[in-house]
């Protein structure tokens, strides 16, 4: 009896050990490939390169470039179009650096002697070139083998009636006699949800899962994979760390205050914690702008409302705060805050909000 109650005591001491060790070489482990991967070393062993790619893909170490503020800017009915002149994009498997002009991204000049009836070539990310240079686009490449000038007009993420509304756009329809369209089967959903009103509804669906999903899967952080945070604070049932989390519960409490003289309209990139904390909503249909309004009609009706709400002022997050720096709708709120200028003025920030003040008659 004794030696079965040792084996068992021996037993579950391995198993302690085992898990010990695992808590705390696995997530040592997970730190360092993570590093390297940011220094551009990518391991072979497959658990290792497990580790990598779910920091790549799932931890936001990945730049998608079209949040790239420098790279795109706001377009009344397209959403967003590359920004012309250079925009440097990299990531851990590519260095490069794209140019766009009216033409398109940009290719090698063709020689005068050839023919100036080219070809257009629409698609997402594939045709535009994601992670290559001008000169390696298919677009280019096939110039240089038809001797015949290409048009790049691909751009990241479209769906082929955006694509088509960039040609129609672009002024080139007359200069071309050939259209290739790249398709990819994600474009289905953005094409089946245009109607007759020119409304991206399924795209603008997909923005907001995506977004919401990245919200929460940065404010779980450790959690996520059963760890105990040591760091940072909870908020609403999930871990926060500083200093966004000393933010959002200030913000929050700022807009609590606010509500004692009714709903106070305000936005901001924190659209789930902000007015969970706060146990206010705004006066308005909608909390972050951004993902909330993507077409022209959408975007006017919220500047109508605002504008009809007879508030006096109007509170935007704070150029300090995480929320801005983290949001990928920094050139949406740019225009944003160029509109609002008719209206309303700046008259300084309080508690990580942006205050804006209507202007006197």
């Amino acid at each position: 009896m004794s030696r079965t109650r040792s084996l068992i005591i021996t037993g579950c001491g391995y198993v302690l050990i085992a898990g010990i060790l695992y808590l705390s070489v696995f997530p040592g482990v997970y730190v360092v490939s993570s590093l390297l991967l940011t220094k551009g070393i990518v391991l072979r062993p497959k658990l290792l390169r497990d580790f990598q790619m779910d920091f790549y893909n799932d931890r936001g170490y990945r730049k998608i470039w079209q949040m790239q503020k420098d790279c795109i800017r706001a377009d009344d009915r397209l959403i967003y179009i590359p920004r012309l002149g250079s925009c440097h994009f990299t990531n851990a498997e590519f260095d490069t650096t794209l140019h766009f002009d009216h033409e398109g991204r940009v290719r090698n000049s063709m020689p005068k002697q050839h023919s100036e009836i080219g070809i257009a070539v629409l698609g997402d990310s594939y045709a535009m070139g994601w992670g290559v240079n001008d000169r390696e686009t298919f677009a280019n490449v096939l110039q240089e083998e038809l001797k015949r000038p290409v048009y790049n007009l691909a751009v990241s993420s479209y769906g082929t009636v955006r694509e088509l509304l960039r040609l129609q756009q672009s002024g080139l329809i007359d200069k071309v006699d050939t259209i290739f369209v790249q398709y990819a089967a994600n474009d289905l959903m953005e094409n089946a949800a245009v109607d007759q009103e020119d409304k991206f509804l399924q795209a603008k669906a997909l923005f907001q899962a995506a977004k919401g999903a990245r919200q929460v899967q940065r404010a779980l952080g450790p959690a996520l994979h059963g760890v105990t945070p040591t760091e940072g604070r909870l908020l609403s049932g999930v871990w926060l760390a500083d200093p966004a989390a000393g933010q959002l519960e200030e913000r929050a409490a700022f807009m609590r205050e606010r509500a004692a003289e009714g709903a106070p309209i305000y936005l901001t990139s924190d659209s789930y914690l902000v007015p969970k904390l706060a146990g206010v909503f705004p006066a308005l249909p909608f909390v972050d702008f951004c993902w909330q309004a993507t077409t022209r009609k959408e975007y006017e009706g919220g500047l109508a409302r605002i504008d009809a709400s007879g508030r006096e002022k109007i509170y935007l997050d704070a150029p300090e705060t995480v929320a801005f720096a983290t949001s990928p709708c920094a050139v949406f709120y740019e225009r944003l805050r160029e509109d609002l200028g008719a209206r309303f003025e700046r008259s300084g920030t309080a508690a990580g909000w942006e205050v804006w003040k209507r202007r006197s008659p």
